[in-house]
């Protein structure tokens, strides 16, 4: 048989037959196979035709039996065809190169138009973007740890994930995300910082010192405050709801002498307390001036201020020593610096006692001094020792 062309792919191939197609009678046709691109043909019309009613494995075997001869060329993967439908029921395979024209439909004769296939809009797809991962970590490293240094992780990853997402605008998106890391970042750190530096602007200091007195200062107290110690019966007012009263630890610092009574306020950073010390009968005014700033000095009061441990507290300098008056009360105002504040000490003793002096001290920090001075002098006007 001769060479057969295919339409289709343009390559040139033996079908593998030993009939000749035009030696056949008119009323039969022969149906082969191009072995490059599988497009049937009907011989001797060399018509395009879907591929036979057979067996798979009979449709392969006759595939097998054609034989290439000439490749198909560049073009050919250019070369496209088309099906056309007749009325009568025939259905055509057509060259591509035929579209807009007429053809006549083999089978009745009717002449059939093409028309080329309408190319179809390209399709409007939504850009998948997912959120940059860095993005989330920024803003949570910012809102949940923003206060123990985590803000300047989340403004660090917030800033790298932004050049991520701008480098692949069409894969990620979060910069949004990313901007709000960067801003709560900013501001956690700001207040972190801010709250180290100036702690009571922000209240950290008052939390800080309800972490520490708290589980041992009574604000169910009463009005008067009364204690016992040795043969003396100690009572002193509480000057409001925000005083409460503190209960030494049991391992006390033997550096320091325990007092008697001490009433706190953790709102205010003040404290007031009782102190006793021994007295010589003799001492003239000046020795027991001296002995009450240096009872002062290591007073349980002092330490608890200062948490000076086994470190000695610094000296005090007199801002104010007033005369004594008719009732023997010697009043003074002096300094300190306990605690990383400078503090002020309001201090009451009366001059004429025999053996035991018991005395009172109110402390707060200079700063506060005098909003705080009220609340000593209410303290005072009950402060008894019978």
């Amino acid at each position: 048989m001769p060479v057969v062309h295919c339409p289709k792919c343009q390559c040139d191939y033996d079908p593998g037959h030993d009939e000749d197609a035009a030696s056949l009678p008119s009323d039969m046709s022969l149906k082969v196979v191009c072995p490059s691109c599988g497009q049937w043909l009907r011989l001797p019309e060399g018509d395009m035709i879907p591929a036979p009613a057979a067996p798979p494995e009979i449709l392969r075997e006759m595939m097998s039996q054609s034989r290439l001869v000439k490749k198909p060329g560049p073009a050919a993967a250019d070369v496209r065809s088309i099906s056309v439908s007749c009325p009568c029921g025939a259905k055509l395979e057509i060259d591509a190169k035929f579209l807009g024209k007429e053809i006549q439909c083999p089978d009745c004769q009717r002449p059939l138009q093409t028309k080329p296939p309408t190319t179809p809009p390209p399709l409007d797809l939504p850009e998948y973007r997912r959120t940059s991962g860095l993005a989330v970590l920024s803003l949570t490293l910012s809102l949940v740890f923003g206060f123990v240094f985590g803000g300047i992780a989340g403004i660090v990853v917030g800033i790298v994930a932004l050049k991520e997402i701008a480098a692949h605008p069409s894969r990620l998106s979060g910069a949004n995300l990313a901007r709000a890391g960067i801003t709560t970042g900013i501001v956690s750190t700001f207040l972190l910082l801010a709250g180290l530096i100036s702690p009571y602007v922000f209240g950290v200091d008052e939390l800080l010192r309800e972490l520490a007195y708290a589980k041992r200062t009574d604000r169910t107290i009463k009005e008067i405050v009364s204690v016992s110690a040795l043969d003396r019966d100690i009572t002193m007012k509480r000057p409001s709801k925000a005083w409460g009263q503190y209960a030494p630890s049991p391992s006390q610092n033997s550096a320091y002498q325990s007092d008697p009574l001490i009433l706190v306020s953790i709102r205010d950073d003040a404290f007031l307390a009782c102190q006793d010390m021994d007295v010589d009968g003799n001492d003239d005014e000046d020795t027991v001036f001296k002995k009450v700033i240096e009872r002062v000095r290591k007073s349980e009061v002092v330490n608890l201020v200062g948490r000076l441990g086994r470190n000695a507290a610094p000296e005090a300098t007199i801002r104010e020593k007033k005369p004594v008056g008719a009732d023997l009360i010697q009043e003074l105002i002096v300094d300190l610096r306990l605690g990383g504040h400078d503090r002020t000490f309001l201090i009451q003793y009366k001059t004429k006692i025999r053996t035991k002096l018991y005395f009172f001290v109110g402390c707060a920090r200079a700063s506060r001094f005098e909003r705080v001075e009220k609340d000593f002098r209410e303290a005072l006007s009950q402060f008894k020792a019978n």
